[in-house]
């Protein structure tokens, strides 16, 4: 369980990195130059995933644990407020699928 634990509190600060890169990453517009300018690359992320990858990353069950809450991890709340991590989840297959397609081409 501290294994988890430790690879879960690594994966919570790795995804808070991503939140914050985000907003300095170009984003694209359809037949024109990618956008550069962080105030509308801020605007454009903060409409579009900023609240899904806020709620993903936000660490409840620490919360939980912390204030001793009452919840169990048996408790149907306790696990509830995992389910955001699912997102986490398919974020990292994503990533792994672009990983392998830059180095298919790199090699082709």
């Amino acid at each position: 369980m501290v294994v988890t634990d430790w690879l879960d509190n690594i994966s919570t600060v790795l995804f808070s990195l991503d939140i914050i890169l985000m907003f300095f990453t170009a984003i694209e517009i359809p037949n024109d130059l990618p956008e550069m300018r962080l105030d509308k690359i801020a605007i454009s992320y903060l409409k579009g995933y900023f609240c899904l990858d806020l709620l993903s990353t936000f660490p409840f069950d620490l919360i939980l644990q912390n204030f001793n809450m009452g919840f169990g991890k048996e408790n149907k709340l306790f696990r509830l407020v995992r389910i955001p991590r699912l997102y986490r989840l398919i974020k990292i297959i994503k990533l792994v699928r672009i990983a392998r397609y830059i180095d298919e081409v790199l090699r082709w």
